[in-house]
């Protein structure tokens, strides 16, 4: 029996030497894509679930919204019928009934005693043709959900940006795990490389998107 020579040993040494060596790295890439799998999870998985919260007060603040111009309408009305009794009956134009003037103006709402203000410092839209103030509740719970809204769509951009960069995270582990049952080195160096590649552009992606 032929003893192996110190070329072919040394060949075999460097064999040994290279493929702990590439095993090494696609242990390495593996836990990497690993947690940057379980990383990527968590966030679109936030995300997802913030934008089911803004939706959720997007549409509270819309359905509180049409409440509010319903008592704003309620609202104008009464101060109207009021305003117009208060001008029919000319009870402020007698001094002997100041007392139940002011008490009838007192009754308006805070919006409508805005308005009569308004209109008698010489504002042309009084409150018969105007329901600016009225509505300022309302229109500042529209407001309050469209900005819900567009959160919503923010957090939705978002949690579709982690679950896509995960699933190229997905496809390293699959390279990588591969290239340990191959025995070619030029093959899993090639597929080393391909699991470096989606391991390092969705990192860098990943990198650019806000973090919970």
């Amino acid at each position: 029996m032929t003893q192996p020579n110190k070329s072919e040993r040394a060949v075999s040494n460097d064999a040994e030497v290279e493929d702990r060596r590439l095993e090494r790295i696609a242990t390495v890439l593996l836990g990497l894509g690993a947690i940057l799998i379980a990383w990527g999870t968590y966030q679109s998985a936030w995300y997802d679930g913030q934008k089911t919260t803004d939706l959720t007060n997007s549409v509270l603040a819309a359905t509180q919204s049409v409440d509010a111009f319903q008592v704003a309408d309620t609202t104008r009305a009464l101060d109207q019928m009021l305003l117009i009794e208060l001008l029919a009956s000319d009870i402020c134009g007698n001094s002997e009934n100041l007392k139940v003037c002011e008490q009838l103006s007192n009754t308006l709402s805070n919006e409508g005693r805005e308005e009569v203000e308004a209109w008698l410092a010489g504002d042309e839209a009084s409150i018969f043709n105007a329901n600016r103030r009225y509505r300022r509740g309302g229109d500042e719970l529209i407001a309050d959900s469209r900005k819900y809204f567009e959160e919503a769509q923010l957090s939705d951009e978002t949690s579709s940006d982690y679950s896509q960069a995960t699933t190229f995270v997905s496809l390293s582990l699959f390279f990588a795990g591969i290239s340990l049952v191959i025995s070619r080195s030029k093959a899993r160096k090639a597929l080393l490389a391909l699991s470096s590649i989606f391991i390092l552009g969705p990192l860098v992606f990943m990198a650019t998107l806000p973090i919970a």
